[in-house]
């Protein structure tokens, strides 16, 4: 879609707060630029694996970073910066063990505890209620921000809901 396209259809919503999420979205950055500049008055989040430099930091209110873990099975990537005053980190987890793995991240770049959100991985209710229960606890204790997986507990394991 064009730029044009994509703003009539956002048009069309009441809403002025924007979530470009991706793939990698900053892939995009000319085009996004384009399209950005052309939404003033709205609030926009930007989520991002961390993997690119951003040249969008005047349009965006909010990066969501979410680096992978070793756990993800994904290539490990070089975080780039991204400024701290809006950005949070969202941290994926699976078992206890990738928790020490996250505190190594936040020390080595330099991550205030508030900017952190832990996010219980899975796809089933009763897997996600299990790792919510003892994640929740781990955040309350550590001072991180807890993310449930609220499109599997309304929807379950759908795309396009």
């Amino acid at each position: 879609m064009s730029s044009a396209e994509v703003i009539k259809e956002l048009k069309k919503f009441p809403c002025k707060h924007l979530v470009i999420t991706g793939g990698e979205p900053l892939l995009q950055q000319s085009a996004l630029t384009e399209l950005l500049s052309q939404l003033p008055g709205y609030y926009v989040e930007m989520e991002t694996s961390g993997s690119l430099t951003s040249h969008l930091d005047k349009h965006i209110d909010l990066y969501n970073c979410s680096p992978k873990l070793s756990n993800s099975k994904n290539k490990q990537i070089v975080l780039e910066k991204f400024p701290s005053e809006k950005t949070d980190y969202k941290f994926v987890v699976s078992e206890e063990e990738n928790l020490e793995e996250i505190k190594k991240f936040i020390k080595k770049h330099l991550i205030n505890k508030d900017r952190v959100i832990l996010m219980p991985e899975g796809v089933g209710k009763r897997k996600l209620a299990e790792r919510s229960k003892w994640l929740a606890e781990v955040c309350k204790k550590e001072n991180f921000r807890f993310s449930p997986r609220l499109h599997i507990h309304l929807w379950g394991n759908k795309r396009k809901v």
